[in-house]
Order: C-alpha cells, then structure tokens, then sequence
C-alpha cells in the first residue's frame, strides 16, 4: 500500500461522504460529522449519526457496514442498541438484534449509534459505508461513507481542521465547558445544542475564546448533542448527558 510522504506532524483527519437516499421512514437528525482531527496513536476514533423515524408507524431498523477501503492493521465496529465484535469484513445486524423506532423517535439513548475505527498507529486511509434500513423493507434507508484517512501529506489540506474536545465535566449539573479552536482565517462559528429527540435547544455563537462555559442547571436530566459548525457547513458533534 502506498504511502503519502511524511512531514514532522501526523494529522488524522476524518472526512465522511452523506448519502442521504429517498427513505420512506428514515432520516438524519443533522448531517453526520464531515470532519474531525485524530491521531493514528488514538485507541479509538468515532464517527456518530443520529437517525430519525419520520413515518407515521413504528419500524425495526438494522445496521449493514460495507467496506469499501481497509488499511491493513485497522478494524472496524459499530453499535446500536448493541455493539458488535471489531472486525475487518463487511457486516450486517441479525434481524434478531434490530432496535424499533417509534414514529418521531431518534436513536438515541439505549438506541445510541457510533461506528469506531480502531487505528492501531496505522498511517493510512479506510473507508466504510454505513447503511440504516428498514428489516421489513431493506430498499427503506439512509446510508453515509466513512472515511478514517492517517497521512500526513507533502502539502497543506485544503479542508480547514478545527479542534473540538470533548465536553466537560461529563455528566454535568450545572455548568459544561466546550472547547475549541477554530481553523487560521475563520473567525467565527456556531454551536447548536440538542436535545435526545433531535429538538434544537439553542444555539451559541462561536467567538475565538476557544472555551464556552455553559449554564446546564435549568435542562432536564438526559443525554444532548453539541453540533460544531464552521462555514461552508463543515460540522462535529459531541455527545453530553445532564445529570441532577
């Protein structure tokens, strides 16, 4: 397998292709994460959608991952309800392990989604489709491509990177830091809070001071999603429970 040529920074950076198909029943919340930073070191790098169950009936929905690109040492999983053994071929859920979604539910919660790259210090890039359908009615989904790309390239990446850790504390009471940095020549952004039924809670204005302290006290107990979103609609999402 080839190789880019090396420079004195790894940069892992995730890109992710969103097929959004004409579902029935299915749809995003948000679009899924178009891009994260990582590094190739990282015991785990995760990608998370979440899927809404816009019909008027209740539907059992599974996962089926294809492989498009493995990097030899990478391995792969995802969970729904539940998460399945790492593995390095195409899988698809057993109709016996499919969550059910009521109408207007999310998968969230117990129904939570993430697919998990495990690098193992690989440079190199690898690509896996991730598609949501209906068991009753598999040409009923959604579908988006993953790609998990370790390469530290000669150039500079035209896509601008951005810094979003992980929010803390978390759980949280009453007060939760974001923060961020954003990427040379952008100086401003949002964050779009929601709730676990996909409800925008609010929206906070991105300002260079690269840490928001934000007031948690008066939302219910439960778990929510902060959206990062710079221009041109590049988005990351971080996962949040408020605890009281």
């Amino acid at each position: 397998m080839k190789y880019l040529i090396r420079i004195s920074t790894l940069t892992l950076i995730l890109f992710l292709s969103l097929g959004n198909l004409k579902s029935q029943s299915l749809e995003f919340v948000t679009p899924p994460e178009t891009h994260i930073n990582g590094h190739p070191d990282s015991a785990e790098i995760k990608s998370y959608a979440v899927v809404r169950n816009k019909s008027n009936n209740s539907v059992n929905i599974k996962v089926k991952m294809t492989i498009v690109e493995l990097c030899e040492g990478h391995m792969l999983y995802f969970c729904l309800g539940n998460c399945f053994t790492p593995m390095t071929t195409d899988f698809e859920m057993p109709d016996n392990t499919a969550i059910t979604l009521a109408p207007g539910e999310t998968t969230v919660g117990p129904k939570f989604f993430d697919v998990v790259l495990i690098p193992a210090g690989i440079e190199c890039c690898t690509t896996v489709k991730m598609t949501f359908l209906v068991v009753s009615n598999p040409s009923d989904m959604v579908e988006y491509t993953v790609t998990f790309c370790s390469t530290t390239p000669v150039i500079e990446i035209n896509e601008p990177s951005f810094v979003f850790a992980e929010p803390v504390p978390n759980p949280v009471a009453d007060y939760v830091n974001f923060s961020y940095e954003l990427p040379e020549g952008i100086a401003d952004g949002f964050l779009e809070i929601y709730d676990n039924t996909g409800l925008l809670i609010d929206k906070l204005k991105l300002n260079g001071q690269k840490i928001i302290k934000y007031n948690t006290a008066l939302l219910p107990s439960g778990t929510y999603y902060v959206v990062m979103n710079i221009q041109d609609n590049k988005k990351a999402v971080r996962k949040f429970v408020v605890s009281h």
